[in-house]
């Protein structure tokens, strides 16, 4: 299956996005973020104040770098995302304002930017 997202047109130049279901494994509460797909971001990232009101478990910690350089320690919680009808659990960080989604997820997809049309494809790839 195959499905078709609108870039961001706000944005300058408009962005690749993608609505993102996000809660705790197991929980029923959730929210809807629009997250910016970020092919340089090695993982996920969702705002700093999510994990905790979400009640996101908490996995680990990473070193993170910016393209500004070194930011320090983050935390990693562990969060189920429903993208394109397809529920993943993965790791995130929580960081910043704005939502991320990173080559750990988006590696489970083919995604084909199409930046003429500011379209985004999206589908299933093979496992």
């Amino acid at each position: 299956m195959s499905r078709g997202y609108e870039y961001d047109r706000t944005a300058e130049p408009p962005a690749p996005v993608l609505p993102v279901r996000l809660s705790a494994p197991g929980s029923g509460e959730s929210i809807l973020l629009v997250a910016v797909v970020d092919t340089g971001a090695d993982m996920t990232v969702v705002p700093a104040g999510l994990p905790r009101r979400l009640g996101l478990p908490l996995v680990g910690a990473a070193a993170v770098r910016g393209v500004a350089g070194a930011r320090g320690c983050c935390p990693i919680y562990a969060a189920e995302v429903i993208v394109g009808g397809e529920s993943e659990i993965i790791e995130v960080l929580g960081l910043g304002r704005e939502g991320l989604l990173g080559r750990n997820l988006l590696k489970r997809w083919v995604v084909i930017l199409d930046g003429p049309a500011s379209r985004l494809r999206l589908r299933r790839g093979s496992r």
